[in-house]
Order: C-alpha cells, then sequence, then structure tokens
C-alpha cells in the first residue's frame, strides 16, 4: 500500500514517540514574527537555553509593522517589539528580515519568496495560517508562545499524527472565478470545523494548473475549514517557482533536491481516511456574509472573566518593572482588559496576586463550576469542587471568544487518603507522596479526584496545596467534593452569592458532590499515617523520598531506565547516591508560590520560625501569594517574623518558582523551595538546583543551612 505525502514527511521527521503516545516531530524550518516570539526568547533566557538550531530559524516582523511610514511606528509597543524581535535575533544568531533589509514582509510571503519553504519539510510558526507553505508540499503548522519555546530550544515539537482527506477538484475555473473562491466554496460545503484531526491534501487538475501563489492561497485557509494543515504535491511549477531563489539549492544540489522532493509525493496508491470531489466549474464568486474568527471579536463573556499579573510581576520594586517587556506586558493586559470589559486586577487594586490566589480569596472559584487558565497549576481550583484545566495561548483565545473549549472527557482515578498527616507531616507532603507513588505520568487521561477522611478534615488552603500539583502527577485536573469546608471559605467573599441566593448555591454545589454509588476507572488508597516529611532529590516531582531516607543509587536496580533516569538527575544535582538527603547543604530557601504562599503557609512557618535566625550565608525569601495575603500577614505581625529570622518579606507575585522576573537563582546554587517543579533551570539558572518541600521544611533548612527534619529542628511533636 502506498503512503500519503503526509505520512512521508510525517515519517521522515519522526524523532521518536513519547510516553503518552504523540510523536516527537522535528521541525525542519522555524519561522518567527515579532508577536509570539518575545516570551519565548524571554523563557530561553530564564532556562539559560539557546536556538538549537539558529540557522533553521527566520525571522520578519509584519503583525504590528505600520504600513504608512515604517521609520518609526507612532505605538510605543510596537517599538519595543521591533526592538526586542531585534535584539533576540542578534542575541541567538537568527537570521532577520529586517525593514532596511528589502526582504521584510509577511511572514508566509517571505519564506516562499527566499525559497526557505522548501518540499518535504516541516515547518512550524507561531501563527494560524502557517499552512500556507504547504502548497510547496511541506507540512506546516501553526502553533503557540509554548510551542515557539520549545521549538527554539530543541527543534522538535509533540503533537498526535493526523487522518488525510484528499480535496480533489476537477475542471477549469470560470473566468473571474478565482482561488480564493475555491478555498471559500471548499470551506462552505466542508464547515469551518469539518477538517478538525485531518490534513487535507489538494489534489486533482485545477490544483495541477494552478501557478504557486494560487495553491498557497488555498492552502493558507485549510486552518479556518478546520484542518491542521493543507498541502499541494510538488510538482514542476513548484521547482520552477523555487529555482535560483536566495535559499534554494543550486548546481548539483538542486538536481538532488528535486529527486528528493519528487519522492515525498503521495503514491498513486496512497489511501487516504476520506476523499471529496468538487467540479470548478460549479463554483461562482464566493463572499462571506457573516463573521470570521477575525474580523472584531468582543470577549463573549465578559464577566466570566478576570485578570491579574503574576508571573512577570517583580517582588522587590512594584512601581515599574526594571524589565522593559514585562513593563510592557503588563501594560498590554491592563488596555486589554479596559478594550474588552474584562475585570483586572492591577497591582494598585490590593487584590493582586499569584491568579490561583485570587481566585478562590475573592470567592470567583466556586463549586460545580469549569475554570480555564493558561497556567499549568489550574488544578489548584478544583480544591473547591470545580472542574479546571490549564491550557494553552489558542485555547485561551477561544475561550475568550466563545466561552467555550474542546477536549475529550477524562477517566476518573479516586485517590482515598485515611488517617491522621502525623506532626510534621503537611499537605505538600501527601501531595509529593502521591505522585512519587503514582508518577509524573501516572495521571495521563485521568481526572483526580481526592477524597477520604483525610482530605474531609483538611482546611481549603491544604486542599488547594494537593489539587495544585495534580498536573505534577500527570493528571489533567484534581478535585475534591465540595462540603461545609468549602462553603465556610466561599461565605461572605467578595464575589459569591449573598441572601437567598447563598442557600440556593449552596443546595445546587451539593448536588454536584460524587455519588456514594459512584463508579470510578480506578481506585488508590493510602493511609496518611505512613507519610513522612517529603523532599525531592532529582529533576522531575516523582523524584521523592522521606527526608529520612538515602538519596537513591542506580546500582541498586537492574532497571536499564531506572538507571538511566537516576543517573541523569543525580549528575545534574550534583548529589552523592546513596547517602541520606538530610544534611545536603543548601543556598537559597523560598517560601511562596501558588502551592504554598497562603496565609496558613506563612502562619504555620512563622510559628517556628518565630526566635531563630537563617544560617549565614542563606538568602531566604518569603513571597506572599497575593497582595490580600500580604496584609493579612502583616497585620498578624508575620511578615516581622519572618524578618526578624533573615527572610526578606516581599510583595505578591510568583517570584522564584519559575523566575520570569528577578527572583533567580545564580550558577548552580541550590533552593529549597515550597514551590511546585524541580525540572532543570527551573529557577532561573540553566544549572540551578531546586528541592521541593512543604514551608515548615524550608524555614528548618534555612535556619540549618541544609536540608533538615522540621520535626527535628523545632522539636514538632
Amino acid at each position: 500500500m502506498g503512503k500519503t505525502l503526509y505520512q512521508k514527511v510525517w515519517d521522515a521527521h519522526t524523532v521518536g514517540t513519547l510516553s503518552d503516545g504523540r510523536t516527537q516531530l522535528f521541525i525542519g524550518t522555524h519561522l518567527i514574527h515579532e508577536v509570539t516570539s518575545p516570551q519565548a526568547f524571554g523563557m530561553l533566557r530564564d532556562l539559560g537555553l539557546t536556538v538549537k538550531y539558529p540557522k533553521r530559524t527566520f525571522a520578519t516582523i509584519d503583525h504590528i509593522v505600520p504600513t504608512e511610514n515604517q521609520d518609526q511606528p507612532a505605538d510605543p509597543l510596537a517599538a519595543d517589539m521591533i526592538d526586542a524581535i531585534r535584539k533576540n535575533c542578534d542575541d541567538f544568531g537568527v537570521t532577520y528580515f529586517d525593514l532596511k533589509s528589502g526582504k521584510q514582509g509577511i511572514v508566509h510571503v517571505v519564506g516562499p519568496e527566499q525559497g526557505i519553504t522548501q518540499p518535504g519539510s516541516t515547518i512550524a510558526c507561531g501563527d494560524s495560517h502557517t499552512a500556507t507553505h504547504g502548497a510547496f508540499g511541506a507540512i506546516a503548522f501553526g502553533i503557540g508562545t509554548t510551542q515557539v519555546r520549545d521549538v527554539l530550544a530543541t527543534q522538535t515539537m509533540a503533537m498526535e499524527s493526523l487522518k488525510v482527506r484528499r480535496i480533489e477538484v476537477t475542471g477549469k475555473l470560470r473566468p473571474g472565478v478565482y482561488a480564493k473562491d475555491l478555498t471559500l466554496h471548499i470551506i462552505r460545503l466542508l464547515g469551518a470545523k469539518g477538517g478538525i484531526g485531518y490534513a487535507y491534501e489538494y489534489a486533482g487538475d485545477t490544483f495541477d494548473n494552478f501557478s504557486m501563489e494560487e495553491r498557497m492561497t488555498v492552502c493558507n485557509m485549510a486552518i479556518e475549514g478546520g484542518a491542521r494543515c493543507g498541502y499541494v504535491n510538488p510538482d514542476e511549477t513548484t521547482f520552477e517557482f523555487l529555482k535560483g531563489r536566495p535559499y534554494s539549492p543550486t548546481g548539483e544540489a538542486w538536481n538532488e533536491a528535486i529527486e528528493r522532493w519528487k519522492s515525498f509525493a503521495s503514491d498513486a496508491d496512497a489511501e487516504f481516511d476520506d476523499i471529496v470531489r468538487i467540479n470548478a466549474e460549479d463554483i461562482e464568486p464566493t463572499v462571506t456574509w457573516g463573521i470570521s474568527p477575525d474580523l472584531g471579536l468582543t470577549v463573549k463573556y465578559p464577566k466570566r472573566t478576570f485578570a491579574t499579573i503574576d508571573h512577570i510581576v517583580p517582588t522587590e520594586n512594584q512601581d515599574q518593572p526594571a524589565d522593559p517587556l514585562a513593563a510592557d506586558m503588563i501594560d498590554a493586559i491592563r488596555k486589554n482588559c479596559d478594550d474588552f470589559g474584562v475585570t483586572y486586577f492591577d497591582l494598585k487594586s490590593g487584590k493582586q496576586g499569584i491568579v490561583h490566589v485570587v481566585g478562590p480569596e475573592q470567592g470567583i472559584t466556586q463549586p460545580g463550576s469549569t475554570i480555564a487558565c493558561g497556567d499549568s497549576h489550574t488544578a489548584t481550583h478544583g480544591a473547591f469542587g470545580a472542574i479546571a484545566f490549564g491550557i494553552g495561548t489558542t485555547q485561551v483565545r477561544d475561550v475568550l471568544a466563545t466561552q467555550t473549549m474542546a477536549m475529550e472527557s477524562l477517566k476518573v482515578r479516586r485517590i482515598e487518603v485515611t488517617g491522621k498527616l502525623r506532626p510534621g507531616v503537611y499537605a505538600k507532603d501527601l501531595t509529593l507522596h502521591i505522585i512519587r507513588l503514582l508518577g509524573a505520568k501516572g495521571g495521563i487521561g485521568y481526572a483526580y479526584e481526592y477524597a477520604g477522611d483525610t482530605f474531609d478534615n483538611f482546611s481549603m488552603e491544604e486542599r488547594m496545596t494537593v489539587c495544585n500539583m495534580a498536573i505534577e502527577g500527570g493528571a489533567r485536573c484534581g478535585y475534591v467534593n465540595p462540603d461545609e469546608t468549602t462553603f465556610e471559605f466561599l461565605k461572605g467573599r467578595p464575589y459569591s452569592p449573598t441572601g437567598e441566593a447563598w442557600n440556593e448555591a449552596i443546595e445546587r454545589w451539593k448536588s454536584f458532590a460524587s455519588d456514594a454509588d459512584a463508579e470510578f476507572d480506578d481506585i488508590v488508597r493510602i493511609n496518611a499515617e505512613d507519610i513522612e516529611p517529603t523532599v525531592t532529590w532529582g529533576i522531575s516531582p516523582d523524584h521523592g523520598i522521606f527526608v529520612s531516607e538515602n538519596i537513591p543509587d542506580s546500582a541498586a536496580t537492574e532497571d536499564v531506565e531506572e538507571k538511566a533516569v537516576i543517573d541523569e538527575a543525580l549528575a545534574y544535582m550534583k548529589l552523592p547516591a546513596g547517602t541520606p538527603i538530610k544534611g545536603i547543604p543548601i543556598d537559597v530557601a523560598f517560601i511562596g508560590s501558588c502551592t504554598n504562599g497562603r496565609l496558613s503557609d506563612f502562619r504555620e512557618a512563622a510559628k517556628y520560625l518565630k526566635g531563630k535566625k537563617v544560617a549565614d550565608g542563606i538568602k531566604a525569601i518569603a513571597v506572599p501569594g497575593s497582595q490580600i495575603t500580604a496584609i493579612q500577614c502583616e497585620k498578624e505581625g508575620l511578615d516581622k517574623v519572618f524578618s526578624e529570622a533573615g527572610f526578606e518579606w516581599r510583595a505578591a507575585g510568583c517570584s522564584m518558582c519559575l523566575a520570569m522576573n528577578p527572583d533567580k537563582l545564580v550558577g548552580d546554587q541550590i533552593c529549597a523551595s515550597s514551590s511546585n517543579r524541580n525540572f532543570k533551570g527551573r529557577q532561573g539558572s540553566p544549572i540551578g538546583r531546586t528541592v521541593l518541600m512543604s514551608p515548615v521544611m524550608v524555614a528548618a533548612a534555612a535556619v540549618e543551612g541544609k536540608i533538615a527534619d522540621a520535626r527535628e529542628v523545632f522539636d514538632v511533636a
């Protein structure tokens, strides 16, 4: 059986299959522009990474560039974005078609006219209409900001393979009918969502006789029909267009390229998942009569959208961020919220903070609701009996425009924890233990229902800590059934119902709790009394051990894969295998984040810190999760306890959790952290090391200058 071009190109660029079944795909060419690249480059800098293959990346400016006077854009944000992409390309060695180059233009025009777009290649760009390049027999995908970062850093991206639909158009378009009419007709025929899950192969003698420009017009709009990409098989028209272009092969390499390019064309006996046949002569000039995603949409329900700033906001001086890009991002979200009528908790509001702290304390997070946010740790809100999903940039757009998103339903695993945690053991230890037990990928395809009398007796802050890290165990979301603890927390909050509506809400919320005879796809049972204070030793949240245990030694296992994981982690962490984790020196102590930056976290740590001092040479910072949390802490004098102990008391923000702000590790510093991820380079230095633990354990490490058992340091009984 023959293969389609899509299958051939996919196979030729497959690096491997990931554990979740997706393919790691090598991207032959990466095209970037000024809108989706600044954040990606910023993330590379934060992680100390370079562009993997700068010669495969090409940049231009198009979205924000003025068309009347291009000497200097009047919009200062546009000017800053142009300066940013120029600097990023200089710093990372990326080819940049600047305004002065004579080669600048729309990225999907520049690529073909420079001969960068070539048959049989994979192409990615942070723009929806990247499918344009499929006209040359490439498979080309529009991607989001996070994937732009991934492609810059690794030259690969992860995705599932697509089905292939052949759209066979025969005959000649009548006079006055053009390629644009054809592509609009196809979308009208198959629908704006008809191509979801498909790559479109455009074929038939109509396409054979089309110019490259006409083919590009049709492929450009494949995405508007729901297809992930669209392509035309390469032929003599393709080769003639490319011949002599700046980045096209020359000499003998040109002849070899043509033969290689021809080999990617779909085989005559290739099988397709679907075939649609259209007679070109039936088509008339076509216009749209309704609305398009790109034509002035508003936020569908602005009263259901809430905004704050957290990742990039500095925690020392919040008057004006020193980083101009951070300042521009703050200005941009303020303006966007004003323009679209979205509630914004600004720095001056007294309500700003980490989004997953702000939502609950404002009473926005409520039982029985669905919640989405462009952040991995959105599962936090599941503590209230909501199902809450972290989503990507494209889905953020979809939710803003439609208040909906498309996804498959999940299986449900009930994690039933019974008994009482022992003194000095906290919700953070429990969630790290669960991840250790089930693995960082154990929850893929699942929602986790956290249940049992341990959770029944937990405060809302403790439930949030556990739900926050559901994603670190691979689960798409995690939740706790709502109960009186939930209702008591929400009562009287700014966005909670009042009066009779409050009583009605409670009855409605109760109805969402899992039924007593509900069936689960899996049940895991854990005895809370078996858990000790837990810390991580490696580079994944499932690399956890009790503080009383030794660091793993690869010599102790016969499993080749496990050996490799241990060796890689310990090489990065520079920890001695087989020795106690207790006693490992630290350089930095961090209490904060959306996992452990709430009032109860600071109360508990302060209770034991009072009268103690941070060890010499240790940098210790405490960062409240919100302005309201900070105010509450300061009213109770907790800030003074931390300051007198030697901690720096900071303003609200994500701080050192992700280090997209000035709070970063330096060199290979090791940090005792109450945050949620210990990946390589996570806290701002490419060789920085993170050890996850509870806030009280961080306090103990700060006092001792090394990883310590808080029960011993603070005489916890």
